[in-house]
């Protein structure tokens, strides 16, 4: 008896010795939590200036099911699509792709006036500096054209009389003059960009990363592109407010006078704000945004500075000859030449802002410089005005081809940065962007509305459900070849792209009894037809953590009795167990 006992469990002993590295080495079904990520997968494929993003992530999701999630998205890429690449200091570029570029600058704004505290209680505010200057075009580049930029810096406050560093540099931004103990804001300078053809760039010129640039007189009259001008700099406090707030005696509305009673500076001249002059017959073509006017403390407007247009800003009322410097423009013809205090003989840089005297604010330098504001009496701070903002300018061509702005698409004018996000603290900047060989080529990616997204689900599985955004039309048939139709076209060509997403509920088939590192999707690939024609058909690769899954097996053991009396017996190893599958239901 004791034999036989024995014999039979040699048996069990050896069917478990066969079955346990299979059992641990699979997974038996399990209770895994259900919505439980298995693996993710994220690659970038890039191809004629698009990126395209391709994430794949497999859940449990309980009950022997699996959710796989499949999302594809479309950027522009850098330099071949349109996203930015800016600089905030003095720099230039060889141009080494023929073709259209977006290009935006910006000037230095101009610098807060001081505030007065009386008796450590009572604040009476300064006037605020202005806005920068900014604008923005399409222009035609040809390659090894050199661009350079010269970015005007902001200015700063300022209580020392005829302070030559407080005005933004480049241009020279307006600052105190020669009366006055109150901080006053100076003017911020002007930002230029210039195009010279190939072998007429010296890099040299370049020289210093802040302020004006050495490029001769002779070498730049006629090579601006675009002149973004400065902020005007905020006035001095005015102690005895004489006029309520929102005081408008003009009637128009937007006037000279401050709703706070300070004496703010008038902004640089704004492509979004329409043409004010159009030039021609100078060294350079094109079209003027004036800079706004300071405004006032007080009840006149006669002592706000005035900004600059195709001619420089007119300087307030004063009580006698060289009570300011006067503002400058830019040397089209090379003769042009402004005495500042012309007793004194001291020329004012083309296109600077003049300066202020007293408590008014200092003028921004550009195009044509906005002139400094003053106060009403020397003794008496009353009708203090703000400095005027300095006018920009856009070529009316480059290399013979209209230069836009107003007429942009809206696919470019949604990736401009903007005239309120100037990515400087410091001062200006410029920003370029590659559109392509025709003006729009790279941003009509309207092509990439009617994708097609194919794949296969393998043989050992069903898909139960499915769920498409952005896309529509899923078919799949009898042997797992699905197919499915996309948008992936780019939603915002700056930042966010277009997103088309699949997810699928899938099952193991029944009769399939599972097993490791089962192949669930395969050939995963998308296509289209470009603007040219060519049928395109860009592939994912094969990825373990999203592809592949770990099917539970459904498996029961039962031992048989195998009793004998006899030694020296071999009995097969299917004599000692059998093992039934369930299919899964």
């Amino acid at each position: 008896m004791r034999k036989r006992l024995s014999t039979r469990l040699i048996s069990l002993i050896l069917c478990l010795a066969m079955i346990l590295p299979l059992i641990l080495v699979t997974p038996i079904t399990s209770s895994a939590a259900d919505d439980e990520e298995k693996g993710s997968a994220t690659e970038t494929v890039y191809d004629e200036g698009i990126y395209y993003t391709i994430n794949k992530k497999l859940v449990y999701g309980g009950n022997s099911t699996y959710r796989l999630d499949v999302e594809i998205k479309s950027t522009l890429s850098a330099q071949s699509g349109a996203s930015q690449r800016t600089f905030a200091e003095n720099g230039y570029l060889t141009v080494d792709k023929t073709g259209w570029y977006l290009i935006e600058l910006w000037g230095g704004k101009g610098s807060d006036g001081g505030d007065y505290i009386m008796l450590t209680t009572s604040i009476y505010p300064g006037g605020h500096g202005a806005a920068a200057g900014y604008v923005y075009a399409s222009v035609y580049l040809e390659q090894n054209q050199t661009i350079v930029w010269s970015i005007g810096t902001n200015g700063e406050s300022t209580e020392v009389q005829n302070d030559t560093t407080a005005g933004g540099a480049n241009g020279n931004g307006g600052t105190h003059g020669d009366m006055g103990s109150q901080e006053i804001g100076g003017g911020g300078g002007y930002s230029a960009l210039y195009l010279f053809d190939e072998g007429e760039f010296d890099p040299s010129w370049v020289s210093d990363k802040h302020g004006p640039l050495d490029i001769p007189e002779s070498a730049r009259l006629s090579k601006y592109l675009l002149i973004a001008g400065g902020g005007g700099g905020g006035g001095g406090t005015n102690v005895y407010p004489d006029h309520p707030a929102n005081y408008d005696p003009d009637g128009d509305g937007n006037g000279n006078f401050s709703s706070m009673n300070r004496a703010d500076g008038g902004a640089g001249g704004n492509a979004n704000n329409g043409v004010s002059v159009t030039v021609t017959g100078t060294g350079v073509d094109g079209y003027v945004f004036s800079g706004r006017n300071g405004r006032s403390t007080g009840t006149t407007n006669k002592y706000v500075g005035r900004g600059g247009s195709n001619v420089p800003g007119v300087s307030p009322e004063t009580n006698g000859k060289g009570f300011t410097a006067e503002p400058g423009a830019n040397d089209w013809g090379g003769t042009y030449s402004y005495d500042w205090y012309n007793d004194y003989g001291v020329v004012v840089t083309p296109g600077a802002g003049g300066s202020g005297n007293f408590r008014g604010g200092g003028g921004g330098a550009g195009y044509c410089g906005g002139s400094g504001g003053i106060q009403y009496a020397q003794l008496v701070a009353e009708n203090i005005g703000g400095g005027g903002g300095g006018s920009s300018f856009i070529a009316s061509t480059a290399n013979s081809k209209t230069m836009h702005f107003e007429t942009l698409s809206d696919d470019i004018k949604s990736i401009r940065l903007g005239a309120g996000s100037c990515p400087s603290n410091t001062g200006g900047a410029v920003s370029y962007t590659y559109l392509g060989e025709d003006e729009n080529s790279l941003l009509d990616t309207t092509y990439l509305e009617n994708v097609t997204v194919n794949g296969v689900i393998t043989k050992y599985f069903d898909v139960q459900q499915h769920n498409v955004t952005g896309g529509s039309d899923f078919v799949i048939d009898e042997n797992g070849n699905f197919e499915v139709k996309a948008n992936i076209r780019p939603a915002n060509l700056r930042n966010d792209g277009g997103e088309f997403k699949l997810s699928l509920v899938i099952k193991p088939k029944k009769g399939f009894v599972g097993g490791n590192y089962i192949k669930m999707l395969d050939a995963l690939s998308f296509s289209f037809t470009n603007l040219k024609d060519e049928f395109k058909t860009i592939s994912a690769k094969e990825q373990i953590k999203s592809d592949y899954a770990n099917v539970p097996l459904n498996i029961s053991i039962k031992t048989n009795s195998v009793m004998t009396a006899k030694t020296g017996v071999t009995y097969p190893l299917t004599d000692l167990y059998v093992a039934e599958y369930t299919a899964f239901s």
